[in-house]
């Protein structure tokens, strides 16, 4: 799951993926935490499998990705260091 900036490094990564043995990996762009959160239960589900492993990349701050499920984050928690 990536936002901004951070959505073209998830592609490369699942491109990177895709041809070192086959790991399905599945890109979700999240612009806006308000609007995914408004969405009902069964549609995040759909989105974030439950039970599938979960990664965010983030230029910025690693804060609020925890809760949706994300195992691991990528990001720039230094104030001014996504810049």
């Amino acid at each position: 799951m990536a936002v901004g900036s951070g959505v073209p490094g998830a592609l490369e990564a699942r491109r990177e993926r895709a041809g070192g043995g086959g790991v399905a990996v599945a890109v979700v762009s999240r612009p806006s935490w308000g609007l995914f959160a408004a969405r009902p239960r069964e549609y995040r589900e759909w989105v974030l499998l439950p039970g599938v492993p979960k990664v965010s990349l983030e230029a910025g701050i690693s804060q609020g990705w925890a809760g949706w499920g994300i195992e691991e984050s990528v990001a720039i928690d230094r104030f001014g260091a996504s810049a």
